[in-house]
């Protein structure tokens, strides 16, 4: 009994980390713990759905619906490199109707790009094992307010199977990853990503959720129709 106690404890420790990600990434991404059921890997990509990539991906423009829950006149794009919280590499300036407008720079340096492949110690499969990149999963302003483009106005850290979000991810050669990882910070991550170097466009989506566990999927894929710009306080 005290040794159930004390995984249940552990447990309860490491859900604010795991809500903080969510928030960050979009939650998508880091520190995830895996669901149970079986390990089924999606199907190998194909090519990438023209306006995943290209130089279109890189201007990222929009209207924030709950502007008011903002508290700036300015909009930076964060990143998630894994060995450093975030970074900003973007910024532009929200209007007062709640539009902004900003442009991710053309390339970036490779001593400020992150091992994708470090991400996963089982599981997941790059095609070019030794590819860097780049997540930008949303945008923030001064007060750390985050901004997704989602399909769910609740907050991201009480998330809810089928929503979604889209983020971009800047990779510095051609590559696919596909599976599901089984180990690792990624734990429980299933992706069937196909992309070009420079930017890419990526949905998640939360497939399942657990009192202490979520799982995602992230994909090649244009963000849908009903997703808004939303800000989290």
């Amino acid at each position: 009994m005290k040794g159930r106690k004390r995984r249940e404890d552990e447990k309860k420790r490491q859900l604010p980390r795991q809500n903080l990600v969510l928030g960050i990434m979009i939650g998508l991404l880091l520190g995830l713990v895996a669901c149970s059921g079986p390990l089924v890997p999606p199907p190998l990509p194909g090519e990438p759905l023209p306006g995943t990539y290209g130089e279109a991906v890189r201007i990222v423009e929009g209207t924030v619906e709950n502007a008011g829950a903002l508290g700036s006149d300015h909009i930076w794009a964060w990143t998630i490199e894994g060995k450093t919280v975030a970074s900003v590499i973007a910024g532009g300036p929200l209007r007062p109707d709640g539009s902004f407008y900003l442009v991710l720079p053309e390339t970036v340096a490779h001593e400020n790009l992150y091992p994708l492949r470090d991400m996963c110690r089982r599981g997941l499969v790059f095609s070019s094992p030794y590819v860097g990149g780049l997540l930008v999963p949303l945008l923030a302003d001064t007060v750390g307010t985050n901004v997704l483009h989602t399909t769910s106005s609740r907050a991201w850290h009480s998330p809810k199977k089928g929503d979604r979000a889209s983020i971009r991810i800047y990779v510095d050669r051609d590559t696919t990853l596909t599976g599901r990882c089984t180990r690792g910070e990624y734990r429980g991550l299933s992706a069937a990503l196909t992309l070009r170097e420079g930017w890419n466009l990526a949905l998640v989506e939360i497939t399942s959720t657990g009192l202490f566990s979520w799982a995602l999927e992230i994909r090649s894929e244009l963000p849908p129709d009903d997703a808004r710009w939303y800000a989290f306080p």
